[in-house]
């Protein structure tokens, strides 16, 4: 009887183990760690870890993580963490691993294991110096410096300390501080030399004799390159030599010595080809046509060299490598008087650094978009957490009931005469119970809170997200097209003057005088360009001056049409002002003139010679119409949708060529909406074209 009493109560006081009470993500990463403790999770993983199998390790670091976070107090749990950090890092998440390398720091300083806080402080010094944040890469490599026992007689210890002691040389000479180097470099020298770490003594010694190349210290410069060297060769590192060799050969042409100079650019060069590092080869080859060129005065040689230099970088996107060569090649081609050629290669050098600058900005953008992505991590990390926290809520409780179920079942097995007494106790628990449960209640209530929180943080970070790629888009396609419009005109002004300058006495009369015409349109275009692309820049940061005031449109129109009376004259346009003398309108009288001077000289540059264009105005009971109208070549319907967008490539000439900037009529669109009006356009192509604008009537200003 008491069995059967027994097993009953043992089932109506085991809490139920449905599936939807339990944690999905932790029921898979039992299987993980299923059997095993926390020391055994931990000497696997590092096995793994330690045979670059962090693939494999992966899934063991998620599950150790998640079961054993009770244990997250304990040293085992910190070097998991610092194994999911280096995971992290090797898979190029370096703001994600940073936390978790901070979170292992806790436990390194708690349980004084100074050997892991040193790796762990140069691990953070290493994600900042991939973000090239060099404040905080120095901070934390000067940190792990700090943290070094200085009795210490162990090699890890020392180890560690070279590797940082590098990492600190390698930022100095990635910020071009080549005096810290000089500095620093004899204690790090003097600590690889102790540990035998010839690898890192002759990086050392490499980087020590291009910071006295850089100061111009050229014996010392020599002597560390020589010393890099001879390292090199014991250790039969060809590729390593082979750089050694190219910088001596820099070394050597930055002093003027020539021959020195081809003697190691060639023996860098047979190297490199050895090897197949098609970079080297490129760059060595680069080094002799320079000395070649610069010192040897043989051009026909020393250009043969540049191209199989240029064509070896284009091959395999070198692209510096490529800048360098067409920038050197132009010049001989220059000294050499082919100007053709040395203008045709310098407008691909110019051509090609743009396309890098696009490129640059393009990267930009990904690191943005990179930014917006270890947001969302970050907050998928806290929702984790929150699930971790409300699985640890539900295994309390459920501990709590297997307690009672089993103190009522021990309560069963005495005396029946305390029957009583188990009521009383039993009914105190529940109040208990009751409570916590109560709490739990609440505690669940406000992680419920939490993850709602967080899903309209989401929400809001996706809108800025769109926003700010909508607006990066917007702005690199209007800076692209606005570099290209600045570039050309430049590139016909530079290149015609110089062609005037060099040989005037070689062309005719008629000839100078198109160099002149077109040399004069170029700059006028350009000089349209700048006032359009400042007015525009006034819109776009605000910094305009709406003064409003009563105007007589008539006026206006008339002082307006002054101003294009001679452009138009030029093509025997006629220009009619149909405003009604009477005629008022509220607007800012500058920004006015602007808008129809613009709308005009748009009419006047599409109208054919002997044209005609109207200005006329209709009264609305709250509001003034202004149209200007032309019989000129009108607009197709796809150039229709494109004339009011800064960002757009399209681009017509005028009637007799004329150039446009294609931000006049942007500038009018920005200036109507101050007024808070609008602007429409109607065309019909090979009649003519009408601009309205609609603008606030002076009686409603009263």
């Amino acid at each position: 009887m008491l069995k059967i009493c027994y097993i009953f109560l043992l089932i109506l006081f085991t809490p139920p183990l449905h599936a939807d009470t339990l944690d999905i993500v932790s029921q898979v990463y039992a299987e993980h760690t299923k059997g095993q403790t926390l020391q055994d999770c931990v000497d696997k993983a590092t096995n793994l870890m330690q045979q670059m199998k962090i693939d494999e390790a992966k899934p063991l670091l998620d599950a150790g993580l998640t079961n054993f976070f009770n244990n997250k107090n304990e040293h085992n749990y910190s070097l998991l963490l610092y194994m999911m950090a280096d995971y992290l890092y090797y898979n190029q998440q370096y703001k994600e691993a940073r936390m978790y390398y901070l979170e292992a720091e806790k436990g390194f300083i708690e349980y004084q294991d100074t050997l892991y806080l040193m790796m762990t402080y140069n691990s953070i010094g290493l994600t900042y110096s991939v973000e090239q944040d060099d404040n905080n890469t120095l901070k934390f490599y000067i940190k792990a410096i700090e943290a070094f026992p200085e009795n210490t007689s162990n090699q890890n210890y020392k180890q560690i300390k070279l590797d940082t002691e590098v990492n600190i040389i390698n930022q100095y000479f990635s910020t071009g501080n080549y005096n810290e180097i000089i500095q620093n470099s004899p204690r790090v020298i003097k600590l690889a030399i102790e540990l035998n770490d010839s690898a890192r003594l002759a990086s050392i010694y490499n980087a020590l004799a291009i910071a006295h190349k850089n100061k111009g210290n050229f014996e010392e410069s020599k002597n560390y390159f020589g010393k890099a060297i001879s390292i090199y060769s014991s250790t039969g590192n060809n590729f390593e030599k082979s750089y050694i060799y190219n910088n001596l050969g820099s070394l050597f042409e930055y002093n003027d010595m020539a021959d020195s100079a081809i003697f190691y650019y060639e023996r860098a060069l047979k190297l490199f080809q050895f090897e197949g590092y098609k970079i080297g080869i490129a760059k060595s080859k680069l080094g002799i046509a320079s000395v070649l060129f610069n010192f040897y005065k043989k051009d026909d040689e020393a250009r043969s060299y540049f191209y199989e230099a240029i064509e070896i970088a284009r091959e395999n996107d070198f692209t510096s490598v490529v800048l360098d060569g067409l920038y050197e090649l132009s010049q001989l081609e220059y000294q050499q008087e082919n100007f053709k050629n040395a203008f045709d290669i310098r407008t691909q050098y110019h051509n090609l650094n743009d396309s890098l600058f696009n490129a640059e900005n393009q990267q930009r953008y990904y690191e943005l978009q990179t930014q917006f992505n270890t947001s969302q991590k970050e907050n998928e990390i806290n929702q984790l957490k929150n699930k971790m926290l409300e699985h640890e809520l539900e295994k309390k409780k459920n501990q709590l009931q297997k307690e009672i179920g089993l103190s009522v079942i021990f309560l069963l097995a005495i005396l029946v005469y305390i029957v009583y007494l188990f009521y009383i106790r039993k009914k105190n628990l529940n109040k208990t119970l009751e409570f916590k449960n109560d709490n739990i209640s609440q505690q669940n209530e406000r992680l419920k809170a939490l993850v709602e929180k967080n899903i309209v943080l989401t929400k809001k970070l996706q809108h800025s997200r769109h926003q700010l790629m909508a607006s990066n888009a917007t702005k690199s396609r209007f800076f692209s097209i606005l570099a290209h419009d600045l570039r050309n005109p430049f590139h016909n002004i530079l290149g015609q003057s110089f062609l005037l300058s060099s040989y005037y006495e070689n062309f005719s009369a008629d000839e100078q005088k198109t160099f002149a015409r077109e040399i004069h349109q170029s700059s006028d275009y350009l000089m349209q360009l700048l006032d359009n692309l400042l007015e525009w820049g006034r819109t776009q940061t605000g910094d305009i001056n709406f003064d409003p005031a009563v105007l007589n449109l008539h006026d206006v129109t008339n002082q307006t049409l002054n101003i294009l009376m001679k452009s138009a004259e030029n093509k025997n346009i006629t220009i009619i002002n149909a405003i009604d003398d009477k005629a008022l309108v509220y607007a800012d009288e500058n920004m006015l003139k602007t808008i129809l001077r613009n709308l005009i000289y748009n009419g006047i540059k599409f109208t054919p010679v002997n044209g005609k264009i109207v200005v006329r105005n209709t009264a609305q009971p709250d509001q003034t119409l202004i149209e200007i109208e032309d019989n000129g070549k009108g607009i197709s319907k796809d150039a229709l949708k494109h004339l009011f967008k800064p960002h757009s490539k399209y681009r017509t000439a005028g009637t007799e060529n004329e150039k446009g900037t294609g931000l006049g009529l942007v500038i009018c669109s920005e200036l109507v909406k101050i007024h808070n009006g609008s602007i429409r356009v109607e065309s019909n192509e090979g009649k003519g074209t009408t601009f309205t604008i609609e603008l606030p009537l002076a009686s409603n200003t009263e």
